[in-house]
């Protein structure tokens, strides 16, 4: 769950900036850091079953395109886009721990 302090200061406070800058518009940009973001995920645990996979995918475009957005809307508010981040990756957790316990 730490990775959501270094995941968001990577992606959102130093990589969006600059693709910004070199796209001329902070929504390509934008979209640029949601591809690359949620890529990562596709394999943040890797399990070689494609429903799996599409899963992880899907769910990973959704929570960075709503994270990034968040970002962009509120001003560039780093701790609001962690806060959130953070909140999805303990529910994440807390689902699981309930999933090994069955």
């Amino acid at each position: 769950m730490t990775r959501a302090f270094s995941e968001g200061t990577v992606y959102l406070d130093f990589l969006l900036p600059r693709f910004q800058s070199v796209t001329n518009s902070t929504w390509n940009g934008a979209a640029i850091v949601v591809v690359f973001w949620s890529s990562q995920h596709l394999v943040i645990p890797f399990i070689p079953d494609g429903t799996h996979l599409v899963s992880r995918l899907l769910g990973a475009l959704l929570i960075t395109a709503g994270l990034t957005l968040t970002f962009v809307l509120l001003c560039r508010r780093l701790p609001a886009a962690t806060a959130v981040h953070w909140l999805s990756d303990a529910s994440t957790a807390i689902l699981a721990a309930f999933a090994v316990n069955r």
